[in-house]
């Protein structure tokens, strides 16, 4: 907030300017500083928790993409290639 970035843009966000001395006259607060703290951190776990999410669900598809693979018969090392999985984890579903 202090960069000579964000200087430049609170000459033309006023409102943004404005977001920083609130959340700094917060900080200044013990309580109010530790409900920011609580909700940062509830932000990274929900951010944490929908990236996983996703991840796993990306890592189903690729599964079943490489069950349908093997089902056409191709090799090991070219449904590796195409879904992402690693070689001893298309092994396995073979």
């Amino acid at each position: 907030p202090y960069s000579e970035e964000c200087k430049e843009l609170y000459k033309f966000i006023p409102e943004l300017k404005e977001a920083k001395e609130v959340f700094e006259a917060a900080k200044a607060d013990p309580k109010k500083r530790k409900l920011i703290e609580e909700r940062e951190d509830a932000i990274r776990n929900y951010a944490a928790a929908v990236s996983q999410a996703k991840e796993e669900g990306v890592n189903e598809k690729a599964v079943e993409v490489a069950k349908n693979l093997l089902k056409m018969g191709l090799s090991i090392e070219q449904i590796s290639e195409a879904t992402g999985l690693l070689l001893d984890d298309v092994r396995k579903l073979a």
